[in-house]
């Protein structure tokens, strides 16, 4: 059973140690599910990734080198170049603000932090507008309406031209095909909705 991020204080706290399950066949598992593999790289996730290539997206994603004992490292580099270290300057930023509202970025995330706010969610770890954050807040409304139009807002609109920015920076095609199922995720059920 996958625990809500609002803990007994309603923190949204990152779960990079957790241990991975697979997601169940529901939309909202895949988005939890792929909040956590856009996390920091764990042991959990490379077992996970060695054991079981049927995972969202239909596998196309994963990197799979059963017998890589340099697997964890590689991907822990990848994530740190591409997410962490060019702070506060990323490019291309996993940051829906810079993405949706690139001249005046900080409306976009303080539009962000009073819906955390309004929803009595916080969240600890740096930005609420990174890109895990914001797939597994969407997973968090139980209304599907709001679901979708969260989702549509602040996820659907920049994933594409990041997933683009991404690949020509990536060294490894772990990310790249990552950004790519989540997109695909997002436009089948989302577009299954709108109609």
């Amino acid at each position: 059973m996958r625990e809500s991020f609002e803990t007994s204080s309603n923190q949204f706290l990152p779960r990079q140690n957790e241990v991975f399950l697979k997601p169940l066949d529901g939309f909202v598992d895949s988005l939890v599910f792929f909040a956590r593999v856009l996390s920091p790289p764990t042991q959990a996730l490379v077992d996970l990734l060695r054991n079981d290539p049927g995972l969202p997206g239909n596998g196309s994603w994963i990197l799979f080198y059963p017998e890589d004992p340099e697997l964890l490292k590689k991907l822990q580099q990848e994530h740190t170049r591409l997410f962490v270290s060019a702070y506060p300057e990323l490019n291309p930023s996993p940051f829906a603000s810079s993405h949706l509202n690139p001249k005046h970025p900080q409306q976009t995330l303080q539009e962000i932090e009073a819906l955390f706010q309004i929803r009595g969610w916080s969240y600890e770890g740096g930005r609420c507008d990174r890109l895990e954050v914001l797939l597994e807040a969407g997973s968090q409304i139980g209304n599907e309406a709001e679901r979708r139009e969260f989702l549509n807002r602040y996820c659907r609109p920049w994933l594409d031209d990041f997933a683009e920015q991404l690949a020509s920076r990536a060294s490894l095609p772990f990310y790249p095909g990552l950004l790519g199922a989540i997109g695909e995720l997002l436009e089948s059920e989302l577009a299954e909705e709108e109609e």
